[in-house]
């Protein structure tokens, strides 16, 4: 028989499992020519690592068929890290991605995302249930509606809806117990204050403390010594430090510190400096001060920083910009000043070691200060004018209804207290934030 290339040979009409392919074998580094049949054909091509039916593989007509005899041939397309990326169980007609036991027509174990979904979904199961009590339909209203609720009356005949709001406004309080200024402030909250020491407009300096229980002031422990404006005030009404302030009628400026306990004073650690009139803010065992002024005369600012761990002070980093008469605010760690009288406008917030700025305070001027680094709240003296700030900037808030030179503030952004002033007042005014309920009906005709 003459030679021929494979190009010259006539096209096979049928393939069978026994149809003999010619093969090129080459074992040893010497080619052989053999024959194979397609049964062996396709368990070579397995046992090289390949996968090939040729009777389930479709290529014509410009389209790959798998399975073109409808078998029940599984089909499975694998990853480097996934044996079932991709099956499909041809004996139940359902695909899986990333499973290999489909249990519907489609099943995905893992996270779908697309760009639309048709349908309605009403068929759809496994979802969030829905809350009933949204809307009801009932014989009588009920008796404790929650917000956005709304309910048909079956008996009346109308639909109510009901709603709430907050609602925050400052109203006076009972007022202090003496026409003070200056006192030691923000160690506490609205309902539980404590305020010690003060001045009058004579001068006269006072050791008393008083404690606010959300409505009236009562006296408890004084002082071992007379002062104002602090040189730091931090705590609660049962655990607070104060230290420095001015002395009396005199222009004596103090270094000496006293620890309250709820009910009496005892004296720690002194200042490492003459100080009054700082920012301050934390605990009786945490507690800082920063800025200040730390002589009568000449009483220029100061930006130093000392931190109290309950027993005794230490400096810390500095304020970019010396201050005194600032409000403070926050913790130790996290602690805020603002404004000031030279005057100043400029915030700067405390991370434990150093101080950055922040956005400004509103007006340039001596102010209060009490909340937290994150949700502060400032006063300045001269106006009756109130801002919240929320770790960035300032935002206008209520009018307190006074203003109070030299006067103190303690409590959060919501629930807060504010106190006396130097005109020789007594004023205390209390800030509170409640949900007020609002319901509408309408009759059904």
């Amino acid at each position: 028989m003459a030679t021929k290339t494979i190009p010259q040979l006539p096209a096979a009409t049928s393939v069978v499992a026994a149809t003999l392919f010619p093969i090129v074998n080459d074992p040893a580094g010497t080619p052989v020519t053999q024959k194979a049949t397609g049964t062996q054909l396709d368990a070579y091509i397995r046992s090289a690592g390949g996968s090939l039916t040729a009777t389930t593989l479709d290529g014509s007509g410009g389209a790959l068929t798998i399975n073109t005899a409808q078998a029940d041939k599984d089909v499975v397309v694998s990853s480097t890290g996934m044996v079932n990326l991709l099956f499909t169980d041809a004996g139940n007609n359902r695909v899986g991605i990333n499973t290999a036991t489909p249990t519907v027509a489609l099943q995905v174990v893992g996270t779908v995302t697309a760009t639309t979904f048709s349908g309605d979904g009403s068929a759809l199961t496994s979802l969030p249930a829905i809350s009933t009590a949204a809307f009801l339909t009932v014989a009588g209203d009920p008796a404790t509606p929650v917000d956005a609720n709304c309910w048909y009356n079956s008996t009346a005949n109308t639909f109510r809806g009901y709603t709430t709001a907050t609602v925050s406004a400052w109203a006076a309080s009972g007022a202090y117990p003496l026409a003070l200024c200056g006192c030691g402030d923000h160690m506490g909250t609205s309902s539980s204050a404590l305020s010690a020491g003060g001045s009058n407009d004579s001068g006269l300096n006072t050791a008393a403390s008083y404690i606010y229980n959300g409505s009236t002031w009562s006296g408890t422990g004084a002082m071992s010594a007379h002062r104002w404006i602090f040189g730091c005030s931090a705590g609660t009404a049962s655990a607070a430090v104060a230290a420095g302030g001015r002395n009396g009628s005199t222009t004596t400026i103090l270094t000496a510190a006293e620890l309250f306990n709820g009910s009496t004073w005892s004296a720690t650690g002194s200042l490492p400096a003459t100080s009054n009139r700082a920012g301050s803010g934390g605990t009786s065992t945490a507690a800082f001060a920063a800025g200040g002024q730390e002589f009568y005369s000449p009483g220029s600012p100061v930006s130093v920083t000392y931190l109290f761990n309950g027993s005794t002070w230490s400096t810390s980093g500095s304020l970019a910009t010396a201050r005194a008469h600032c409000g403070g605010a926050g913790t130790q760690s996290a602690g805020l000043v603002f404004a000031g009288s030279t005057p100043l406008s400029s915030t700067e917030k405390f991370n434990g070691s150093t101080w950055s700025s922040s956005g400004a305070f509103p007006e340039s001027a001596a102010a209060m200060g009490t909340g937290t680094q994150t949700a502060a709240l400032g006063c300045p003296w001269s106006s009756s004018n109130s801002y919240t700030f929320d770790g960035s900037v300032w935002a206008s808030s209520l009018s307190t209804g006074f203003a109070s030179y030299y006067g103190c503030i303690a409590g959060t952004t919501t629930d807060a207290v504010k106190w006396t002033s130097f005109s020789g007042d007594t004023t205390t005014r209390k800030l509170t934030t409640s949900i007020v309920s609002s319901s509408k009906t309408f009759t059904v005709s």
